[in-house]
């Protein structure tokens, strides 16, 4: 005979979600993007926030190493993908998407490339313009387009190993 005793653990979301009054669809939809609204201004002050800190690192790269600055100027990439949309700047996400596979090509090709500061740059100003939908109008498409050329080139091929894996 064994001594142990097997325990586990309350399984407490089950038992939330069983005290949770059920929504019909419609209700809980409009939920959603009552808060959806209610996390816009957040959203866009992370927005802001992440790329000042993005451009900082073009600085930074001048004075610290190469693949460490790539590197954390990746990590900070990735926390703008996803922020675009509920702040209303659906096409923010794709340009995000963008930086973070212009990154990984860097990083996956590791050697010092001087067009870093320049690559991020371009990036980051295109958030910028896409977040201004009124004024950028029908330029937003070519904005992207000009995006799409630069990942098709510094991108990580699909026969090449990811550094990392988002």
């Amino acid at each position: 005979m064994s001594s142990r005793k097997y325990i586990s653990p309350p399984n407490l979301l089950a038992e939330a979600l069983d005290l949770a009054a059920p929504q019909l669809a419609e209700r809980a939809i409009s939920a959603a993007e009552e808060n959806l609204a209610a996390m816009a201004d957040t959203c866009r002050s992370r927005i802001e926030s992440l790329l000042h800190d993005i451009d900082a690192m073009t600085v930074a790269v001048q004075n610290d190493d190469f693949n460490a600055t790539v590197l954390k100027t990746y990590f900070l990439a990735v926390k703008l993908v996803g922020l675009g949309r509920p702040a209303g700047y659906p096409d923010l996400d794709v340009a995000a998407k963008s930086l973070c596979d212009v990154l990984d090509g860097l990083m996956v090709a590791g050697l010092p490339d001087v067009r870093f500061p320049t690559l991020v740059t371009v990036h980051t100003s295109a958030m910028r313009q896409l977040r201004e939908p009124a004024i950028l109008a029908e330029g937003a498409a070519d904005l992207l387009s000009g995006l799409r050329a630069l990942r098709s080139r510094f991108a990580v091929r699909p026969d090449e190993d990811s550094v990392l894996e988002v």
